[in-house]
């Protein structure tokens, strides 16, 4: 059996590809040293990640309040999707204190493709032990296969998936 991947190493992957990665179709990536943003057409943006670890807390206080700006500048709200990975550690009560407000809690869900949990979420194909890893960003001919996944997980809930 093959080794299982190391925590850390799962995280970056999911940072470089998700959190980091090309836009999806619809949506302008803006890149800073510190931080991406995900900008639609037109309404509320996000920041999609941020890297503020190496920084002196004055100046991670600085750059949440250049985003307060930015965000005012352009008129438009914005979201900063926190992980509880992120630093520096009390970055939440940083977002706070600049006049972030919290959203609801999400929760990202991982499991491994194959096994039984595998066959459970709708057949996925079963993943020989050597196979790398590959993240892979859905496209459109995946939304109804995301839609049968959440009608499973949420079955009063499917009306909302379009």
């Amino acid at each position: 059996m093959q080794p299982a991947i190391p925590h850390r190493e799962l995280l970056d992957a999911f940072d470089t590809f998700e959190r980091q990665g090309a836009a999806p179709q619809g949506l302008h990536i803006e890149r800073t040293p510190f931080l991406v943003r995900e900008l639609p057409a037109e309404g509320s943006y996000w920041i999609g990640w941020s890297d503020l670890r190496n920084l002196e807390a004055v100046q991670v206080d600085e750059i949440l309040e250049a985003e307060r700006a930015y965000a005012l500048g352009l008129g438009r709200s914005v979201e900063w999707k926190h992980y509880d990975y992120d630093a520096p550690g009390d970055l939440l009560g940083r977002l706070a204190r600049c006049g972030f407000l919290p959203g609801e809690p999400e929760t990202v869900l991982a499991t491994e493709l194959g096994g039984e949990l595998g066959g459970e979420l709708g057949g996925a194909p079963s993943v020989p032990p050597t196979a790398p890893v590959k993240l892979v960003r859905p496209g459109p001919d995946d939304l109804q296969d995301m839609h049968g996944i959440y009608r499973s997980v949420w079955p009063n809930e499917s009306n909302r998936v379009t």
